[in-house]
């Protein structure tokens, strides 16, 4: 059942033209993306406008945002108005003070 529901999750996220970036991402999987890299655009928009970076934000995997950063994407852009610091800083995932405090320094940089 897990498998399923793990499984229709990722399928509807692709329906929405998420590309295997954005699925290495919801993931938290930078060693996916290190495979993907120069194969895929990074820095693709789903349906939705959400790019893999801001994905990463929004599901605050910084491991992936981290990856990404240092690969080149392109971080002043914002969703629904929000900056990634903006993304970061508004989730409800962080409750660790002192990752809050490195995913903020990784965003501002």
């Amino acid at each position: 059942r897990e498998y399923h529901d793990k499984n229709s999750e990722l399928m509807t996220f692709s329906d929405k033209g998420a590309n295997l970036a954005h699925l290495a991402v919801f993931s938290n999987s930078p060693e996916t993306l290190g495979v993907l890299k120069g194969k895929i655009d990074l820095n693709a928009k789903t349906h939705l406008g959400i790019r893999p970076i801001q994905l990463a934000c929004i599901l605050y995997n910084f491991e992936a945002a981290q990856w990404l950063i240092a690969n080149g994407v392109k971080t002043d852009v914002t969703f629904e108005g929000q900056s990634l610091e903006a993304l970061v800083r508004n989730n409800p995932r962080q409750s660790n003070k002192e990752k809050l405090a490195q995913f903020l320094q990784l965003v501002k940089s």
